[in-house]
């Protein structure tokens, strides 16, 4: 199979002009202005892939499938000149030279290297966090494994060349990492034990159809490499780093809200997104309190919860009985006209890969926009760990009780985030398939959530409120917890108890989701983007009147691709008016 070009990409997938013959300015006044943008373009992602191969292969583009990052020093100092460069030579085009969709995605352009320069000159998630390197290891072989782009033995080559590379990358990790937060360092000891069964006993399997015996002997040898590379820097992170982890995970006000501003184009002053953030708390709170009075009058929502999340599936059965709900979910999109949804191709649910089980309960992996041939969607869910107690087992599985499996396959898949991959190769330009903003993505997928019950489905099944209701708390503990704990000094133990209290979680989950913060520290996207794309739909209702339907709504908001959405409003409202 010949592998796609980047730049002969770039060049036949038009960027596209969203405006009517009457408003497009004619060639002479933006012809030069519009194609030097495109060249930008085109040079900005040759370079952007150069440095992450492993998200090339992800978004569909495969001349770099045989390439693992180079993350030494010296290499992370010339990605960090390219995008200062890149951002300088953007900021100088002049927006009012450009069609009206080049503006947008040079607005976007400009925010997302921002966003990457943040991550890389000031946050340093590189000299911070142990896992940066890990997850570039799993997901960068992973991502060959998966899918069927190519033929079985051109990936297995590539798995090969990738593997090679092991050592060296983690060699550059331990030249590179310092002072990490202990807990960072805990969890990519359990992630490392994740990667080295992944590749000693799923990777080969995968390929175990292929007989040419070079190349089987050549994966045998990179596997045994890879793996004594990761046996070593597991005893690295555990003898050399972990006593020296003494280091803060809080990013502080300051890196925090450039972190806001440059993924989510959100520059709300802290404060008053602390005020939104409890009074939607406690707004749903007073909803699920309602809703367990409908259910058992005489308990308390924490006692009836515990109640009802006794009532899941086992172990063994919960991959089934979840695949068996999508076909529902889906009839009944588009039966009551809910969203378009451009496939008929179901995911598949899967267990979640052992080096990704660390924050995910459930997750869904789709190909890349770009992915010409393996369109392949997979959800997964984490099971219970065969070393876990009973126990342990039986607290992790009550966060898939009957309820919440529905309103996890919503998020996850119909009208969530399967629905949302298959618009977004839909996208009108290049840089709108490629750059995308959790609010949008998240926001969407959480936002579907209690929209889907309010069209009808489950018929008012207060079971099925009261689990939407939940998860709608544990979104706004995450935006609230999130902020307290990188602003305003909350420490994780607090953050726990703030879960526990607040959306009535088991010790368990509710200490993975305060862990998650640590690391993810901008979460408060799920809770935020379902604020904004709601006070949109209001907007857009309002603005359209007779003409709205909930269907045009989601197709016109699904078809702009997902960028944060004050771009979205330009888009559909033609403004950028209040977020929420």
């Amino acid at each position: 199979m010949s592998r796609p070009n980047l730049l002969a990409l770039c060049v036949l997938l038009p960027l596209g002009c969203a405006t009517t013959q009457a408003e497009a300015p004619s060639a002479a006044e933006t012809g030069y202005s519009h194609r030097a943008f495109q060249r930008f373009v085109e040079r900005y992602f040759k370079g952007y892939f150069d440095f992450r191969p492993g998200d090339a292969t992800d978004q569909g583009l495969h001349d770099r499938d045989s390439a693992m990052p180079d993350l030494s020093r010296a290499s992370i100092g010339r990605e960090v000149s390219r995008l200062r460069a890149s951002l300088a030579e953007l900021s100088s085009m002049p927006a009012a030279s450009l069609p009206p969709d080049d503006r947008i995605d040079r607005e976007l352009l400009l925010s997302s290297i921002q966003a990457e320069l943040l991550d890389l000159a000031e946050v340093r998630s590189w000299e911070r966090q142990p896992s940066y390197y890990g997850d570039r290891i799993s997901w960068g072989v992973f991502g060959l494994v998966r899918r069927d782009f190519a033929p079985l033995d051109e990936r297995m080559r590539d798995v090969v060349a990738r593997e090679k590379a092991i050592p060296g990358l983690l060699d550059d990790a331990e030249r590179n990492l310092s002072h990490p937060p202990k807990l960072w360092v805990e969890i990519a000891l359990d992630d490392v034990d994740g990667t080295i069964d992944f590749l000693s006993h799923d990777v080969p399997t995968a390929f175990e159809s292929v007989h040419d015996p070079a190349l089987v002997s050549a994966l045998a040898d990179s596997t045994k490499a890879a793996t004594e590379a990761l046996h070593s820097y597991r005893d690295w992170l555990k003898k050399d780093l972990l006593p020296q982890a003494d280091g803060d995970f809080r990013l502080g006000e300051k890196l925090w809200r450039k972190k806001l501003l440059y993924e989510e184009m959100v520059d709300l002053p802290v404060d008053d997104l602390l005020r939104i953030g409890e009074a939607e708390l406690r707004r749903q709170q007073a909803r699920l309190a309602e809703t367990a009075k409908q259910i058992d009058p005489t308990r308390p929502p924490l006692e009836l919860l515990a109640s009802l999340t006794r009532d899941h599936p086992t172990a063994r059965r919960l991959l089934p009985e979840t695949q068996e709900l999508l076909g529902a979910l889906r009839e009944f999109c588009v039966s009551h006209h809910v969203v378009g949804v451009p496939s008929e191709v179901m995911p598949k649910v899967l267990e979640t890969p052992p080096f990704a089980r660390a924050f995910s309960f459930a997750s869904m992996d789709t190909p890349g926009p770009l992915e010409p041939k393996a369109r392949e969607a997979y959800f997964y869910i984490t099971l219970p760990e065969a070393g876990w107690s009973p126990e342990r087992s039986e607290e992790h599985l009550e966060a898939f009780w009957k309820g919440d499996i529905a309103n996890t396959a919503i998020h996850e898949a119909f009208p969530g985030h399967y629905v949302q991959f298959l618009w977004l190769p839909k996208s009108p330009t290049l840089v709108r398939k490629l750059v995308t903003a959790n609010t949008f993505v998240e926001g969407w997928a959480h936002y579907t959530e209690e929209m889907l019950l309010e069209e009808g489905y489950g018929h008012g099944d207060p079971k099925l409120w009261i689990s939407e209701e939940q998860w709608a708390l544990v979104r706004l503990c995450r935006y609230l917890v999130g902020i307290r704990m990188h602003t305003r000094g909350m420490s994780l133990e607090d953050g726990v108890r703030f879960f526990e209290k607040e959306a009535y979680m088991t010790h368990a989950n509710a200490l993975r989701e305060a862990q998650r913060g640590t690391a993810d520290p901008i979460y408060l996207y799920y809770a935020l983007g379902k604020l904004e794309i709601e006070k949109l739909r209001h907007d857009y209702q309002k603005k359209l009147g007779a003409d709205f339907s909930l269907e045009k709504f989601h197709d016109a908001l699904l078809s702009v691709g997902a960028p944060p959405i004050p771009l979205v409003r330009e888009l559909l409202l033609g403004e950028r008016g209040e977020l929420l």
